[in-house]
């Protein structure tokens, strides 16, 4: 696997994170703090929102009424789409290509994880069956 590192300065997080959270605002029900919410629960682009799980969505930013999320998606789902229209077609290709990149990185975190969540799951059923084994 080929790893691509983005060294970023703290004055580039902090822009770049402004400009999501500014994004976000931008989709209806959604003010700074609940935009700031998602930022901090991994939702940084009009993708993370628009194809979300919509009941996991609802929970992580606190909205219960389940036609405000419809909104929030279906404009998130609109932006892209305006967005995608004026793009030209290298600028699609690359853009596809860097969130093909975060998803493959984020997968290999997820796998990372559930391999060490399964560990502690087998450790805990050894433990388990040797307390049984021992009375």
């Amino acid at each position: 696997t080929e790893w691509k590192i983005d060294i970023k300065t703290e004055t580039q997080v902090k822009k770049e994170q402004q400009e999501v959270i500014s994004l976000l605002m931008s989709l209806p029900k959604l003010g700074e703090v609940t935009a700031n919410l998602l930022y901090t629960e991994g939702y940084r682009s009009l993708e993370d929102i628009a194809f979300a799980d919509s009941e996991v969505l609802s929970k992580t930013a606190g909205v219960d009424d389940p036609e405000d999320i419809e909104k929030i998606q279906t404009a998130a789902r609109i932006a892209l789409r305006d967005k995608l229209e004026k793009m030209t077609v290298e600028e699609a290709i690359e853009e596809t290509s860097q969130s093909n990149d975060e998803q493959e990185i984020n997968e290999n975190d997820e796998n990372e994880e559930n391999k060490v969540e399964n560990k502690v799951e087998n450790k805990e059923e050894v433990n388990d069956l040797q307390k049984e084994e021992s009375q």
